[in-house]
């Protein structure tokens, strides 16, 4: 049985200017400003609630997680898990109004939580909440 499950929700966020170097790297300012806006109306949105169960249970649009898929949801929950202590399984359901293979979805779950950590585990990038 899962627990009460949590929502958040990010719209795409598409850089027009993006800002290079840095002015000063131990206050981590940048160089030069950026220029960004958010689509209101693109967004994703993950329900996700953790609990005893034999396996991860991960739809995707209301369809299963398979493959490449599924293998990157539960590689990110077991570093989660991991960095938490925890080893219940997790119930998630994301739902995306982005189109699928647009390169937009990517740049929400990037942006999504901008107190994020960001680590590296078997050469992928894994965001991590502090």
């Amino acid at each position: 049985m899962f627990g009460t499950p949590v929502t958040a929700r990010s719209n795409v966020n598409v850089a027009l200017v993006k800002y290079w170097g840095k002015r000063d790297a131990s206050l981590n300012l940048p160089a030069t400003g950026s220029i960004s806006l958010t689509l209101d109306g693109l967004s994703v949105e993950a329900e996700v609630g953790f609990g005893e169960a034999p396996i991860d249970d991960l739809t995707i649009d209301g369809e299963p997680a398979r493959g490449t898929e599924r293998e990157r949801l539960v590689d990110f929950l077991d570093l989660l898990r991991h960095e938490a202590g925890h080893a219940e399984r997790a119930r998630v359901a994301t739902r995306s109004r982005v189109p699928r293979g647009a390169g937009l979805g990517e740049v929400v779950l990037r942006t999504s939580d901008p107190g994020r950590v960001e680590r590296r585990r078997g050469g992928a990038r894994h965001a991590v909440p502090r």
